[in-house]
């Protein structure tokens, strides 16, 4: 929840958010310029509604060994183990049903999105083929001890 007295009223966006649009929304609501290796958005044009595919995927990580790539209708949950979860959030809110084996097209799109995500960071994730964790690769770059 963020409050400016140039926004008159309440809005709730539909955009998916996270919290590391938070900094780019402050800096950007009191108008000082950033950096765009910056990472987040900005969630302002989502408040003010001129955000056309704002954060049409949303990361987030459980400790170095669980990384959940999010849509509006669709959850994959994505494990250093290979015990993978994906759910249709539209017909399944409660992630029940885990379609990992049913909708392969699913997994390999939403995969690949983690995939860019990670590279976008700097990490090589861990994959079919070098197995690597990604809090081992975190450690060689410096940003946990």
């Amino acid at each position: 929840m963020l409050y400016n007295p140039r926004i008159k009223e309440g809005k709730r966006i539909n955009q998916q958010a996270q919290l590391i649009d938070v900094m780019p929304t402050i800096l950007n609501l009191l108008d000082i310029k950033f950096q765009k290796k910056i990472h987040g958005n900005s969630l302002l044009p989502a408040i003010i509604g001129t955000a056309e595919d704002f954060n049409k995927y949303a990361f987030s990580t459980k400790g170095f060994e669980e990384v959940a790539v999010r849509t509006n209708e669709w959850k994959l949950i994505f494990r250093s183990n290979s015990s993978h979860e994906l759910y249709n959030l539209v017909l399944d809110p409660k992630e029940s049903s885990n379609l990992i084996k049913e909708r392969s097209d699913k997994f390999l799109e939403l995969r690949g999105k983690f995939f860019e995500w990670a590279k976008s960071l700097g990490l090589t994730p861990m994959d079919a083929k070098s197995n690597k964790p990604l809090e081992e690769e975190l450690r060689r770059l410096g940003y946990i001890a």
